[in-house]
Parts: C-alpha cells; sequence; structure tokens
C-alpha cells in the first residue's frame, strides 16, 4: 500500500482533536455551571445527536455515499453532489431529531432556555465524538505506516477497497495546518446547533413549521459549502464561522428575545 502518514500529520490528529474534545468540555462545563443550565435537555441533546445523525442517518447514508454501488460511486467522484447529498441527510435528520426531542421528550419544558441548553448538549456531543475520530486516525495512520492492513485491505472487494483506499489518501495528504483547522471548525458548528435549536424550538412552542424547513435548508446550505474546502480551507472555515454567526444571532436577537413567558408555555 503505498499511502503514508507523516509523523507531522498524525500529531496534526493528536492534537486537534485532544484539544477540541478538552475545550469542548470545559464549554460545556462552564455552560452548566455559570448559566445555571438544566441538565436534561442536554443529556436530551446529546442523546438526540447519538440516535439521529449517528445512528438513523445511516440507515440511507450507507448505500449513497458507501462506494459500493453505482449511485454512490457517481455521488462520490462528483463533490457538489457529494457534498449537497451528506448536507441533506446530516439537515432532515438532525432537525427532526430537534423537532422529536422538543414535541415528545422535553413536552414539559417549556421555558426558551431549554433551547439553548439542548443546543449546547447537541452540539458538545458532535464536538466530543467527531474529535474522537481525529484521535482515532492518528492511530490508524500507525497501523497504515506499519503495514499491519494491508492484508485486510487486499482482501476486500474490489469496489469497496478502492473506496477505503481513497479515504486513506484524503486522511493522509493533510496538511498540519489544515488539521489546525477543526478546532474552529468545531466552535463554529456549536454556534450553529445552538442557533438551529431555537429555531427548531419556536417552531413546536409557537407552531410555526416554516421555522423547521428553514433549518433544515439552512443546515444543508452549511454542510454543501464544504464543498469550498479543498480548494479553499481557510477562506471555507472564514465564511461557515461568519454564516454560523449570523444565524446565532438572529437566533437569538430576533427569535428568542421575542419568546415572551406566555409564548412560551403555548402547547
Amino acid at each position: 500500500m503505498n499511502i503514508t502518514f507523516s509523523d507531522l500529520v498524525m500529531t496534526g490528529y493528536l492534537v486537534s482533536g485532544a484539544a477540541a474534545i478538552l475545550l469542548t468540555l470545559i464549554f460545556v462545563l462552564v455552560w452548566k455551571i455559570k448559566t445555571k443550565a438544566a441538565l436534561i435537555p442536554m443529556l436530551v441533546g446529546a442523546a438526540t445527536f447519538m440516535i439521529f445523525a449517528e445512528g438513523l442517518k445511516a440507515v440511507p447514508a450507507l448505500p449513497l455515499l458507501s462506494g459500493t454501488n453505482a449511485v454512490s460511486q457517481k455521488i462520490l467522484s462528483t463533490p457538489w453532489l457529494y457534498y449537497l447529498v451528506a448536507g441533506l441527510l446530516a439537515g432532515i435528520f438532525e432537525e427532526t431529531g430537534r423537532l422529536v426531542a422538543f414535541r415528545f421528550v422535553l413536552k414539559k419544558h417549556r421555558t426558551r432556555k431549554t433551547a439553548l441548553d439542548y443546543g449546547v448538549g447537541h452540539g458538545g456531543v458532535e464536538a466530543v465524538f467527531t474529535s474522537i475520530s481525529y484521535l482515532a486516525t492518528a492511530m490508524l495512520g500507525k497501523l497504515v505506516n506499519s503495514g499491519m492492513l494491508d492484508a485486510q485491505i487486499q482482501s476486500m472487494p474490489d469496489a469497496l477497497k478502492e473506496y477505503y483506499m481513497k479515504q486513506l489518501a484524503d486522511r493522509a495528504n493533510v496538511t498540519f495546518g489544515q488539521l489546525m483547522l477543526w478546532l474552529p471548525e468545531r466552535t463554529t458548528a456549536i454556534m450553529f446547533h445552538i442557533a438551529m435549536s431555537v429555531l427548531v424550538f419556536c417552531a413546536v412552542r409557537q407552531k410555526k413549521p416554516l421555522l423547521f424547513f428553514a433549518a433544515v435548508l439552512l443546515h444543508t446550505l452549511l454542510d454543501f459549502s464544504c464543498v469550498l474546502y479543498k480548494p479553499h480551507p481557510v477562506l471555507t472555515e472564514i465564511l461557515l464561522f461568519a454564516f454560523a454567526v449570523l444565524m446565532l444571532v438572529i437566533a437569538i436577537r430576533v427569535i428568542y428575545r421575542r419568546l415572551s413567558e406566555e409564548q412560551e408555555v403555548q402547547t
């Protein structure tokens, strides 16, 4: 196998992944203490991400993005189509998860701050979970460099082997600087999750379904914008950060602050 992970790249995965996990845990702890956040909405947000984003979303994502059939190979070979499909799946499943959580699981948690606490839990667990994959990639790099995976890869079906080799090559052929963009990327994601949680909370509590569909479309747009990442990684992160800040400002100043106590308890 002609793929090699450099020591600098493996260090980058370790440093960026560990830093993101540590700072996310600190942020969640500070949020819980300083804002006297309710634990249940935070835990529900975390569980909803795992169930909908990492569990249910895999049902359509595996056949569409696995690279083992003609449709998935077409999607993977067309960057804009890949990010469109991936973004749409993320938008549908994660925002539907929020909808289910606010409508059924958190129906007794009526105050508007429930939306913020939920968003912190949802975004926080995503940051930790995805950052663990960075640590795992560093370990994977050691196995690849040692040749311990060669036999297993060679025994794979051709389509699956081609897909797996491409994934390894993409992970190995990054720069240390690109890996250091992981922390600001997770910051962007947490802000965006809080903003979308406010939108979906209001969609449920005020019976405004258009806000739910807006959240799905905005989520899709955010993920689709990553099509710019490979040619322009720094610019992409700046644009995504600005977009997340804008969404958060609109969600808090325009929607969240207009929720009166009377509106909060509507069914």
